[in-house]
């Protein structure tokens, strides 16, 4: 009886995605993430470098929490992105695009990043 053709309301968060796909979209997030970063970064760098001071100032912010999460979270996305990215240089060199060697080449990207992920934060939140 209707013909309803306006757009249905699709719930992202309730889709079932692959590891491919979920490795896949992190992997573009975490490179917006870095080129997002990367005028701050370059902007801590050339201030931390030009004096003393502004060395001891960069030094104190990035040892405040907030400082510690901003190091975490650009360190998080660049280990992300290498492993992601080795990933796919390694599928696009080998040709190895098998269905399971794909799955199991995103599985061990996510757990090696997970790996990292603890030790970065260790390092950062408790300074070991």
């Amino acid at each position: 009886m209707f013909n309803d053709k306006r757009p249905v309301f699709l719930n992202v968060f309730q889709l079932s995605l692959p590891v491919t796909a979920l490795v896949s979209i992190l992997h573009r997030i975490s490179g917006v993430v870095l080129i997002l970063s990367l005028p701050i970064l370059m902007y801590i760098y050339y201030d931390a470098l030009r004096t003393q001071e502004g060395f001891a100032i960069w030094q104190n912010c990035l040892g405040s929490w907030l400082g510690q999460f901003f190091s975490w979270g650009v360190f998080s996305a660049f280990f992300y992105h290498l492993f992601a990215g080795v990933r796919h240089i390694w599928h696009d060199v080998t040709g190895n695009h098998h269905l399971l060697a794909v799955q199991k080449s995103a599985l061990i990207t996510l757990v090696a990043w997970f790996l990292f992920v603890i030790a970065i934060t260790y390092r950062i939140f408790f300074g070991a």
